[in-house]
């Protein structure tokens, strides 16, 4: 743009006679030197803009990595005869939900059948019937795995209140997505508190990137690269289950495929 305005003058006055030489180079060189001053200041205030924005998004970065690592989380887990808790802090809070929602999961749609919910003579029982898997069967180890998921089944139904009702209503389900979305949603009923402020922090920094940033997908990958395996599962959980809240953004569809895949157990 800026040749062909000088390219339209310089014809113009080259056409009048009464201009001379010099005196149009100089105009010339007066009306370039002018129309580069505005470009650079546009250009360097279009790269200070830009550049506030990469620093803003960076450090929202840095505001999720202090989340994370002061996340504690405490889980109730199935040790043989009895339950036993857990404390778990920063990034491996993420092996503990990625554990609670595939124990929820084990219990719905894998173990098979519906599993009442533990009591205070669960303990007793799963005692009763090792010591009868050591007399009977020689300390067998597939039924010793049976036994420990059927009692993890039961303490997952009692943590996550499933009863038979929610267990038959789960059955209806077929969509894989699905299943998970709904498992995520027993476990953010019962310790979504807890990640309030993680959860929010990842929607802000996508949504900001969405807005304010022209490479969105590289910014995102950033975003994704910094994450573990099981913060990137969790991430993706997070964004299944909110997907009318992404749906907002701009680049929704690249927000799907960066974070909306579904983990298998075996890929951990």
């Amino acid at each position: 743009m800026l040749g062909c305005a000088l390219g339209i003058i310089l014809c113009f006055l080259w056409g009048d006679n009464s201009v001379e030489i010099p005196s149009l180079c100089s105009f010339v060189i007066a009306v370039a030197s002018f129309l580069f001053s505005i470009f650079s200041l546009w250009f360097n205030h279009c790269s200070s803009k830009q550049k506030r924005y990469e620093e803003t998004f960076f450090n929202m970065l840095e505001q999720k990595r202090k989340i994370v690592e002061n996340l504690k989380m405490r889980s109730e887990e199935w040790d043989e005869i009895d339950s036993v808790y857990h404390d778990y802090n920063a990034n491996d809070c993420f092996i503990m939900i990625y554990s609670e929602v595939n124990n929820i999961y084990m219990s719905l749609f894998e173990h098979g059948k519906y599993e009442n919910q533990a009591t205070q003579n669960t303990s007793n029982e799963a005692t009763e019937e090792i010591r009868k898997n050591i007399d009977l069967h020689n300390d067998d180890e597939s039924i010793r795995k049976e036994i420990y998921e059927r009692y993890q089944c039961r303490l997952t139904n009692l943590i996550y209140d499933i009863d038979r009702t929610k267990y038959n209503n789960a059955q209806t389900v077929t969509s894989l997505e699905e299943k998970w979305k709904g498992c995520f949603g027993l476990f953010l009923k019962k310790y979504g508190w807890n990640l309030e402020f993680y959860f929010r922090q990842i929607y802000l920094s996508l949504l900001f990137a969405d807005k304010h940033l022209s490479n969105f997908n590289y910014y995102a990958d950033i975003l994704k690269s910094q994450m573990t395996a099981y913060e990137v599962n969790v991430a993706n959980y997070y964004v299944l289950t909110h997907m009318k809240l992404f749906d907002k953004l701009k680049h929704k569809g690249d927000v799907k495929k960066l974070f909306g895949s579904l983990y298998k157990s075996e890929d951990f």
